[in-house]
This record gives C-alpha cells, sequence and structure tokens, in this order.
C-alpha cells in the first residue's frame, strides 16, 4: 500500500517538473491548517474478555471502548492506570500548474505498536485527493473542481485573491492527515 501511496504520489506531483521554466510562473495558492487535541482518562473498570475499557475523563464524562485485538499488552493495563491521548488533524490544499492533469485519489494507514512491551501505539492516515479546476468565477468568487469519476463541484472562495492565482487546469492537492498517539501512565501500586 506505501508503495503505491509513493507511486501515486511522485506521478500527481512531478508533472510541475515538466513545466516550461522560460515563462514566468506566478505562485499559486496554498493553504494549511491543523487543530491538535490532548485527552486524558482513566480507567475506572476493564473486561479482558470483551476488551472494553470503562474510562472516566477529568470531567467526570464516562466513555467506553473497545481495544482492537492487535494490541497485544491490554493484560498490563490496570484500572487506576491513566490513558493519555493526541490526535492531530490537518488539512494542506496546494494549487499546481498543470497541463492535462486528471483526478485521483490515494489513501495509507501506518500504525506503530510500542516494541518495549508497554500499551500505547501511533497511528496516521493520510488521504490525497486530486482535483482539476474546471472554471473560474472571479465577479461570482467561485471555481468548479473536476474530481473522481468526473465529477464536476463548484464552491465558493474563502480568499478570492487565490482564484486570480489559479488557472483553468491547475492540480489541487488535498491532504488530509489524522494522527493519534495513545501512552499510557501505569499508576504506582
Amino acid at each position: 500500500m506505501y508503495k503505491y501511496f509513493l507511486i501515486v504520489s511522485l506521478f500527481f506531483f512531478s508533472q510541475q517538473l515538466w513545466a516550461d521554466d522560460s515563462a514566468p510562473v506566478p505562485e499559486k495558492p496554498t493553504i494549511s491548517s491543523s487543530l491538535t487535541v490532548n485527552l486524558t482518562s482513566q480507567v475506572i473498570a476493564l473486561d479482558y474478555n470483551s476488551r472494553e475499557l470503562t474510562m472516566k475523563n477529568p470531567q467526570g464524562e464516562i466513555s467506553k471502548i473497545t481495544v482492537s485485538p492487535n494490541e497485544k499488552n491490554l493484560k498490563k493495563v490496570k484500572v487506576g492506570d491513566i490513558i493519555n491521548m493526541q490526535i492531530i488533524d490537518s488539512v494542506d490544499i496546494k494549487v499546481i500548474a498543470s497541463r492535462n492533469a486528471e483526478p485521483g485519489s490515494a489513501a495509507s494507514k501506518i500504525v506503530v505498536r510500542n516494541i518495549d512491551g508497554k500499551p500505547g501505539m501511533e497511528s496516521t492516515d493520510t488521504r490525497v485527493i486530486n482535483a482539476v479546476v474546471e472554471a473560474i468565477n472571479l465577479e461570482n468568487n467561485s471555481f468548479k473542481l473536476r474530481g473522481e469519476n468526473n465529477v464536476v463541484k463548484e464552491y465558493t472562495a474563502r480568499n478570492p485573491e487565490n482564484l486570480k492565482k489559479s488557472a483553468v487546469g491547475d492540480l489541487v492537492v488535498i491532504t488530509y492527515t489524522t494522527s493519534v498517539v495513545v501512552s499510557l501512565v501505569k499508576i504506582p501500586e
């Protein structure tokens, strides 16, 4: 899966390498945004057979989760332990000058488990969506993108100046990434 993602990414990004360098190229728009959330909960009950953890956050809210069978260290978790979770969501949008680009998408997921035998994991999900600019309407502050299956949708630009920096035929590369880190803080017995 990783090889496929890498090949697809290289294909979509390499098109800019074939551009004619003699003409001045206006700076294309890029937008990035991310949100980080940190959560802490204490284990108040657990069932090893059903793999269900009952947790209580600092606000007193109780939630239940079922732990994946891939987590081999569940037996090391005890009532009273603290579970920390950090979630980072990000989106990056880049407009790339292109000729004859085609829409598409690719996805990858990477999961890393602790090698020292402690419960916990890191996970990163990435999805890349490529769309082609089909139309730009400066008067209405809107643009149309052609995505997978040649579906065309119209959008309103948040920043009208970005429309002036884009052109019909440009490739819009949207990358969504969600990273999750889960760690356990053992409470001394």
